[in-house]
Protein backbone atom coordinates (compact mmCIF):
# COMPACT_ATOMS: atom_id res chain seq x y z
CA UNK A 1 0.00 0.00 0.00
CA UNK A 2 1.39 3.66 -0.78
CA UNK A 3 -0.08 6.90 -0.09
CA UNK A 4 0.95 10.24 -1.97
CA UNK A 5 -0.11 13.32 -1.33
CA UNK A 6 -0.14 16.12 -3.56
CA UNK A 7 -1.63 19.61 -2.95
CA UNK A 8 -2.29 19.11 0.39
CA UNK A 9 -1.39 22.74 0.68
CA UNK A 10 1.06 24.81 -1.72
CA UNK A 11 3.55 25.75 1.60
CA UNK A 12 4.07 22.28 2.49
CA UNK A 13 5.71 20.37 -0.17
CA UNK A 14 6.11 18.48 -3.62
CA UNK A 15 5.78 14.89 -2.03
CA UNK A 16 7.10 12.28 -4.86
CA UNK A 17 4.52 9.93 -5.74
CA UNK A 18 6.05 7.99 -8.89
CA UNK A 19 8.58 5.52 -9.23
CA UNK A 20 12.26 6.77 -9.97
CA UNK A 21 14.11 9.68 -7.68
CA UNK A 22 12.74 11.76 -5.11
CA UNK A 23 11.33 15.20 -5.79
CA UNK A 24 12.54 18.33 -3.77
CA UNK A 25 10.82 19.34 -0.62
CA UNK A 26 10.06 22.92 -1.55
CA UNK A 27 8.60 23.66 1.77
CA UNK A 28 11.69 23.93 3.62
CA UNK A 29 14.32 27.00 4.23
CA UNK A 30 18.10 25.33 4.21
CA UNK A 31 21.20 26.56 6.32
CA UNK A 32 24.68 25.22 6.44
CA UNK A 33 26.63 24.60 8.88
CA UNK A 34 30.35 24.40 9.63
CA UNK A 35 31.76 24.46 12.56
CA UNK A 36 34.46 27.14 12.81
CA UNK A 37 37.24 24.47 14.43
CA UNK A 38 36.39 22.14 12.15
CA UNK A 39 38.48 21.27 9.28
CA UNK A 40 36.75 22.04 5.60
CA UNK A 41 33.87 19.02 4.76
CA UNK A 42 34.08 17.94 8.21
CA UNK A 43 31.02 18.66 10.32
CA UNK A 44 28.13 16.59 10.96
CA UNK A 45 25.01 17.38 12.09
CA UNK A 46 22.72 14.89 14.32
CA UNK A 47 20.46 16.51 16.65
CA UNK A 48 18.16 19.67 17.54
CA UNK A 49 16.07 20.28 20.61
CA UNK A 50 13.00 22.74 20.27
CA UNK A 51 15.38 25.93 21.48
CA UNK A 52 16.63 25.38 18.18
CA UNK A 53 20.59 24.08 20.07
CA UNK A 54 21.88 21.78 17.26
CA UNK A 55 24.53 19.58 17.92
CA UNK A 56 26.59 16.70 16.63
CA UNK A 57 30.97 16.26 16.05
CA UNK A 58 33.71 17.16 13.94
CA UNK A 59 36.86 16.92 12.96
CA UNK A 60 39.74 18.83 13.20
CA UNK A 61 42.39 19.56 10.90
CA UNK A 62 44.26 16.72 12.60
CA UNK A 63 41.73 14.38 11.77
CA UNK A 64 40.47 13.99 15.71
CA UNK A 65 36.84 14.08 16.46
CA UNK A 66 34.82 16.59 18.80
CA UNK A 67 31.59 16.95 19.85
CA UNK A 68 29.75 20.54 19.79
CA UNK A 69 26.62 22.56 20.52
CA UNK A 70 25.61 25.14 18.30
CA UNK A 71 23.27 27.79 19.70
CA UNK A 72 22.60 30.99 18.06
CA UNK A 73 25.85 30.73 16.30
CA UNK A 74 28.29 29.94 18.84
CA UNK A 75 29.92 26.76 18.92
CA UNK A 76 30.81 24.56 21.61
CA UNK A 77 33.17 21.66 21.94
CA UNK A 78 32.77 18.58 23.99
CA UNK A 79 35.32 16.14 24.80
CA UNK A 80 34.31 13.92 26.98
CA UNK A 81 37.30 13.46 29.92
CA UNK A 82 36.75 9.88 29.49
CA UNK A 83 37.78 9.35 26.24
CA UNK A 84 40.73 8.97 24.20
CA UNK A 85 41.68 12.25 22.29
CA UNK A 86 39.74 12.97 19.53
CA UNK A 87 36.87 10.60 20.30
CA UNK A 88 34.09 11.98 21.87
CA UNK A 89 30.74 11.78 19.09
CA UNK A 90 27.67 13.87 19.67
CA UNK A 91 24.13 12.65 19.03
CA UNK A 92 21.55 14.25 20.50
CA UNK A 93 20.34 17.13 22.63
CA UNK A 94 16.79 17.65 24.66
CA UNK A 95 15.44 20.61 25.78
CA UNK A 96 17.17 20.72 29.15
CA UNK A 97 20.39 21.12 26.95
CA UNK A 98 21.45 17.45 28.11
CA UNK A 99 23.82 15.68 25.23
CA UNK A 100 23.84 12.07 24.49
CA UNK A 101 26.69 10.67 22.39
CA UNK A 102 29.61 7.93 22.10
CA UNK A 103 33.06 8.42 23.05
CA UNK A 104 36.32 5.71 22.78
CA UNK A 105 38.28 5.11 25.48
CA UNK A 106 42.34 4.82 25.70
CA UNK A 107 41.43 1.08 24.61
CA UNK A 108 39.19 1.46 21.54
CA UNK A 109 35.95 0.60 23.95
CA UNK A 110 32.96 2.50 22.77
CA UNK A 111 30.62 3.54 25.57
CA UNK A 112 27.55 5.84 25.54
CA UNK A 113 27.66 9.25 27.46
CA UNK A 114 25.46 11.96 28.41
CA UNK A 115 26.45 15.76 29.25
CA UNK A 116 24.74 17.64 31.90
CA UNK A 117 26.20 21.01 32.68
CA UNK A 118 29.75 19.56 31.79
CA UNK A 119 29.35 16.19 33.17
CA UNK A 120 29.61 12.98 31.89
CA UNK A 121 27.98 9.95 32.56
CA UNK A 122 28.70 6.95 30.82
CA UNK A 123 26.29 4.26 29.85
CA UNK A 124 26.95 0.88 29.58
CA UNK A 125 24.53 -1.82 28.59
CA UNK A 126 24.92 -4.87 31.10
CA UNK A 127 23.40 -7.09 28.00
CA UNK A 128 26.00 -6.33 25.85
CA UNK A 129 30.16 -7.13 25.39
CA UNK A 130 32.19 -4.51 27.35
CA UNK A 131 32.60 -1.87 25.15
CA UNK A 132 29.78 -2.24 22.10
CA UNK A 133 27.85 0.16 22.90
CA UNK A 134 26.35 3.57 20.98
CA UNK A 135 24.32 6.21 22.18
CA UNK A 136 21.88 7.71 20.01
CA UNK A 137 18.78 9.65 20.79
CA UNK A 138 17.40 11.20 24.49
CA UNK A 139 14.31 12.89 25.27
CA UNK A 140 12.89 15.43 27.65
CA UNK A 141 12.65 12.83 30.41
CA UNK A 142 16.22 11.82 30.03
CA UNK A 143 15.66 8.37 28.59
CA UNK A 144 18.00 7.29 26.33
CA UNK A 145 18.31 4.88 23.12
CA UNK A 146 21.34 3.59 21.33
CA UNK A 147 22.30 0.23 19.81
CA UNK A 148 24.40 -2.63 21.40
CA UNK A 149 26.54 -5.74 20.43
CA UNK A 150 26.56 -8.67 22.63
CA UNK A 151 28.93 -11.43 22.65
CA UNK A 152 28.07 -13.38 19.63
CA UNK A 153 28.46 -9.78 17.94
CA UNK A 154 24.62 -9.61 17.19
CA UNK A 155 23.48 -5.91 17.39
CA UNK A 156 20.26 -4.96 19.53
CA UNK A 157 18.67 -1.46 19.81
CA UNK A 158 17.91 -0.34 23.90
CA UNK A 159 16.16 1.88 25.96
CA UNK A 160 17.65 3.15 29.19
CA UNK A 161 15.79 4.97 31.76
CA UNK A 162 16.66 5.89 34.98
CA UNK A 163 19.69 3.30 34.84
CA UNK A 164 17.33 0.06 33.68
CA UNK A 165 18.39 -0.72 30.12
CA UNK A 166 15.50 -2.55 27.63
CA UNK A 167 16.69 -4.30 24.71
CA UNK A 168 14.47 -3.74 21.35
CA UNK A 169 14.57 -6.38 19.00
CA UNK A 170 12.04 -5.76 15.75
CA UNK A 171 10.26 -8.79 15.36
CA UNK A 172 10.64 -8.97 11.25
CA UNK A 173 14.68 -8.69 11.72
CA UNK A 174 17.16 -10.75 10.84
CA UNK A 175 18.50 -11.97 14.28
CA UNK A 176 20.59 -9.26 15.95
CA UNK A 177 20.09 -6.47 13.15
CA UNK A 178 17.95 -3.62 15.03
CA UNK A 179 19.53 -0.21 15.72
CA UNK A 180 17.37 2.22 17.86
CA UNK A 181 18.21 5.93 17.21
CA UNK A 182 15.56 8.31 18.68
CA UNK A 183 13.02 8.73 20.92
CA UNK A 184 10.40 11.23 21.77
CA UNK A 185 8.96 12.37 24.74
CA UNK A 186 5.59 9.39 24.69
CA UNK A 187 8.37 6.71 24.32
CA UNK A 188 8.25 6.16 21.05
CA UNK A 189 11.43 4.61 19.65
CA UNK A 190 12.45 4.69 16.31
CA UNK A 191 15.60 3.22 14.41
CA UNK A 192 16.16 0.90 11.79
CA UNK A 193 16.66 -2.69 11.01
CA UNK A 194 17.75 -5.29 8.15
CA UNK A 195 14.68 -7.33 7.40
CA UNK A 196 14.78 -11.20 7.21
CA UNK A 197 12.93 -11.41 4.17
CA UNK A 198 14.29 -9.28 1.68
CA UNK A 199 17.71 -8.40 3.60
CA UNK A 200 16.96 -4.54 2.89
CA UNK A 201 17.19 -1.84 5.89
CA UNK A 202 13.33 -0.82 7.16
CA UNK A 203 12.70 2.01 9.39
CA UNK A 204 10.37 1.32 12.46
CA UNK A 205 8.37 2.98 15.08
CA UNK A 206 8.52 1.14 18.57
CA UNK A 207 5.73 1.87 20.75
CA UNK A 208 4.61 0.10 23.84
CA UNK A 209 6.01 -3.51 22.20
CA UNK A 210 4.51 -2.61 18.97
CA UNK A 211 6.43 -2.44 16.10
CA UNK A 212 5.05 -0.14 12.93
CA UNK A 213 7.23 -0.78 10.14
CA UNK A 214 8.71 2.40 7.63
CA UNK A 215 9.51 2.12 3.66
CA UNK A 216 9.43 4.68 1.31
CA UNK A 217 7.74 4.21 -1.89
CA UNK A 218 9.64 3.86 -4.96
CA UNK A 219 13.25 3.27 -2.36
CA UNK A 220 15.32 0.64 -1.53
CA UNK A 221 16.71 0.82 1.83
CA UNK A 222 15.04 3.20 4.46
CA UNK A 223 17.23 4.20 7.56
CA UNK A 224 15.16 5.99 10.05
CA UNK A 225 17.21 7.87 12.76
CA UNK A 226 14.91 10.48 14.44
CA UNK A 227 11.25 11.09 15.51
CA UNK A 228 9.38 14.00 17.48
CA UNK A 229 6.23 14.24 19.95
CA UNK A 230 4.01 14.38 16.89
CA UNK A 231 5.12 11.52 16.04
CA UNK A 232 6.92 12.84 12.80
CA UNK A 233 9.74 10.67 11.91
CA UNK A 234 13.00 11.81 9.87
CA UNK A 235 15.51 9.54 8.46
CA UNK A 236 16.71 8.83 4.67
CA UNK A 237 16.65 6.73 1.74
CA UNK A 238 18.79 5.03 -0.89
CA UNK A 239 17.96 5.18 -4.36
CA UNK A 240 17.29 1.78 -6.26
CA UNK A 241 20.24 1.04 -7.88
CA UNK A 242 21.83 3.76 -6.54
CA UNK A 243 24.53 5.08 -4.10
CA UNK A 244 22.27 8.72 -4.09
CA UNK A 245 20.70 9.35 -0.95
CA UNK A 246 17.49 11.21 -0.08
CA UNK A 247 16.12 12.27 3.57
CA UNK A 248 12.80 12.53 4.54
CA UNK A 249 10.17 13.26 6.75
CA UNK A 250 7.50 10.92 7.18
CA UNK A 251 4.25 11.53 8.98
CA UNK A 252 1.54 8.51 9.36
CA UNK A 253 2.69 6.66 6.39
CA UNK A 254 3.02 10.17 3.88
CA UNK A 255 6.50 11.05 2.84
CA UNK A 256 7.79 14.53 2.63
CA UNK A 257 11.75 14.29 0.48
CA UNK A 258 14.52 16.46 1.33
CA UNK A 259 17.46 17.71 -0.62
CA UNK A 260 19.82 20.01 0.23
CA UNK A 261 19.98 22.87 -2.78
CA UNK A 262 22.99 22.05 -4.73
CA UNK A 263 23.89 18.68 -2.16
CA UNK A 264 26.44 15.90 -3.98
CA UNK A 265 25.60 12.40 -3.69
CA UNK A 266 23.10 12.75 -0.41
CA UNK A 267 21.00 14.58 2.18
CA UNK A 268 20.64 12.53 5.31
CA UNK A 269 17.68 13.34 7.66
CA UNK A 270 19.22 12.60 10.99
CA UNK A 271 16.99 14.78 13.32
CA UNK A 272 13.90 16.59 13.98
CA UNK A 273 12.50 18.75 16.40
CA UNK A 274 8.39 19.46 17.65
CA UNK A 275 8.74 22.61 15.05
CA UNK A 276 9.54 20.25 12.63
CA UNK A 277 12.80 21.56 11.86
CA UNK A 278 15.40 19.11 10.56
CA UNK A 279 19.06 18.36 10.66
CA UNK A 280 21.60 16.56 8.92
CA UNK A 281 24.65 16.20 6.61
CA UNK A 282 24.97 16.61 2.86
CA UNK A 283 27.91 16.19 0.35
CA UNK A 284 29.50 18.97 -1.30
CA UNK A 285 31.24 18.42 -5.04
CA UNK A 286 34.53 18.22 -3.19
CA UNK A 287 33.60 15.28 -1.57
CA UNK A 288 33.16 16.93 1.75
CA UNK A 289 30.49 16.79 4.23
CA UNK A 290 28.26 20.00 6.10
CA UNK A 291 25.74 20.09 8.53
CA UNK A 292 22.27 21.29 7.91
CA UNK A 293 18.95 22.78 9.63
CA UNK A 294 16.02 22.65 7.49
CA UNK A 295 13.12 25.07 8.73
CA UNK A 296 9.00 24.77 7.30
CA UNK A 297 7.27 27.23 5.52
CA UNK A 298 5.61 28.98 6.86
CA UNK A 299 7.47 29.55 9.94
CA UNK A 300 7.87 26.72 12.82
CA UNK A 301 5.03 27.66 14.93
CA UNK A 302 2.56 27.92 11.91
CA UNK A 303 4.43 24.89 10.62
CA UNK A 304 3.66 22.68 13.60
CA UNK A 305 -0.25 23.90 14.11
CA UNK A 306 -0.30 22.65 10.34
CA UNK A 307 0.82 19.41 11.42
CA UNK A 308 -0.79 18.74 13.97
CA UNK A 309 -3.96 18.23 11.53
CA UNK A 310 -1.55 16.44 9.19
CA UNK A 311 -0.37 14.50 11.73
CA UNK A 312 -3.71 13.59 13.20
CA UNK A 313 -4.91 12.69 9.15
CA UNK A 314 -1.18 10.33 9.00
CA UNK A 315 -2.35 8.52 12.35
CA UNK A 316 -5.63 7.62 11.39
CA UNK A 317 -4.29 6.48 8.09
CA UNK A 318 -1.78 4.57 9.96
CA UNK A 319 -4.03 2.89 12.56
CA UNK A 320 -6.78 1.79 9.65
CA UNK A 321 -3.65 0.21 7.85
CA UNK A 322 -2.92 -1.93 11.18
CA UNK A 323 -6.64 -2.47 11.57
CA UNK A 324 -6.70 -4.05 7.90
CA UNK A 325 -4.06 -6.11 8.49
CA UNK A 326 -2.20 -4.06 5.84
CA UNK A 327 1.71 -4.26 5.31
CA UNK A 328 3.89 -0.94 5.35
CA UNK A 329 4.37 0.21 1.40
CA UNK A 330 7.11 -1.83 -0.15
Amino acid sequence: MRICLMGLAATVAVLACGAGSAATAAGYVYTALDDPAAAPGATFVYGINDLGQVTGYFSDISGLNHGFVESGSVYTTLDNPAAAPGQTFASAINNAGQVVGTFSDTSGLSHGFVESGGVYTTLDDPAGAPGQISASGINNTGQVVGTFSDTSGANHGFVESGGIYTTLDDPAAYAGQTYASGINDAGQVTGYFFDAASGIARGFVESGGLYTNLDAPSFGDTFASGINNMGQVTGFVYEIGSATQHGFVEIGGLYIFLNYPGASGYTDGLGINGLGQVVGIFGDASGGTHGFVATPVPEPAAWAMLLIGFGSLGATLRAERKKNGARAPA
